[in-house]
């Protein structure tokens, strides 16, 4: 999927239903966005400091060419460059996962939460 057809698919804050990804979404993902410096260093540190009263188990980033494990019960995973070739596959296949309860497309890189009290979605954000 190119730049203009994620754009056109994606959405920002007004159309989120979800509570916690609203949250996660105007806490975290945007204002990091409008910070200098490596986007996936920053939202990791973020994301770490945002889930820390969540008792999330670990917030790691995880490589699409290597295995990988999605049965936590209680972690959130990065994937970056889920833009490549192999990474696109990959993603598409995580995201069929029922361990994967919620899955947040941003362009360049992934979110993969396994959260198991709530229900499956998948969502594709943008900048605002």
């Amino acid at each position: 999927m190119n730049r203009l057809l994620f754009n056109w698919k994606a959405q920002n804050a007004h159309g989120l239903h979800s509570p916690l990804i609203y949250q996660l979404y105007t806490e975290v993902i945007n204002p990091t966005y409008q910070k200098k410096g490596d986007f996936l260093t920053l939202l990791q540190q973020q994301l770490i400091v945002f889930f820390e009263n969540y008792s999330l188990a670990e917030v790691d980033v995880i490589r699409v060419e290597g295995k990988i494990d999605l049965t936590h019960d209680s972690a959130l995973y990065i994937v970056p460059s889920i833009r490549s070739r192999m990474g696109q596959e990959a993603w598409k296949n995580l995201i069929k996962s029922p361990n994967i309860i919620f899955s947040v497309e941003l362009f360049e890189l992934g979110l993969l939460f396994m959260f198991p009290k709530a229900p499956k979605q998948d969502f594709i954000l943008k900048k605002s």
